[in-house]
């Protein structure tokens, strides 16, 4: 049966007072830029490196670029640069961050595309961040692990007001409608068919899917910035 556990009140108004504070004050992935720059500035190719870039160059019939150039570090050291700067990337991801950084294959990275990386990169660990903190209060106001289970709005809509105000909720609550709408037009668009019945349950907002709850943060997000 679809419920809000009542032992889990305290519990809910923690995880979600975290996921609507992280909403509010949308903090960056981590990956600080000027801390960024004093590791790229550190492991920077010395003059001897960049001469045999330059005669590698010459040797294949192209313009040698390396030691009067911007600095450039080794595309093969990005985990280790990483590493410096406290994230501890995976071998798919490093791969993809590789190709971006080493945009034309010669394994060295300039300051730009290494900027370039690492505010990807932060972005993408703010997005896993933000998800990670909405499945714990989804779960923690009765939801389920699988994302199956749907939510009683009463419990979040009484929580957003504490933390963050009538108009939050209002805002909030907007999202989760909107939310709704998709999902019955995407059943529409698939050709099926609602009845009277079947469509007012899908509007229902008393009960809150993980969609509804994700548009409901991003609603709150988009208010408060």
């Amino acid at each position: 049966r679809l419920r809000f556990v009542p032992e889990k009140g305290c519990a809910a108004r923690r995880v979600f007072a975290s996921c609507s504070t992280h909403l509010q004050t949308m903090v960056s992935g981590g990956l600080d830029l000027s801390h960024a720059e004093t590791v790229f500035t550190n492991h920077t190719l010395d003059k001897e490196s960049l001469e045999k870039l330059d005669e590698a160059r010459v040797a294949r019939g192209e313009e040698p670029k390396y030691v009067d150039g911007p600095p450039v570090v080794d595309a093969a050291e990005l985990r280790v640069l990483f590493l410096e700067m406290g994230d501890e990337v995976e071998s798919k991801q490093l791969f993809e961050l590789v190709q971006m950084a080493d945009e034309d294959g010669e394994g060295t990275v300039c300051w730009e595309r290494f900027k370039l990386t690492v505010k990807t990169r932060s972005e993408w660990l703010d997005r896993q961040r933000k998800q990670k903190l909405l499945s714990e209060a989804y779960v923690a106001l009765g939801g389920s692990q699988d994302r199956e289970q749907s939510i009683s709005s009463a419990a979040l809509l009484a929580i957003t007001t504490d933390f963050l105000g009538p108009e939050a909720t209002a805002a909030g609550l907007e999202g989760a409608v909107a939310s709704k709408q998709k999902a019955i037009q995407v059943v529409l668009d698939m050709g099926g068919q609602l009845d009277e019945e079947d469509e007012a349950e899908m509007k229902n907002t008393e009960l809150l899917s993980f969609e509804d709850l994700e548009s409901y943060a991003s609603a709150l997000a988009t208010r408060v910035n």
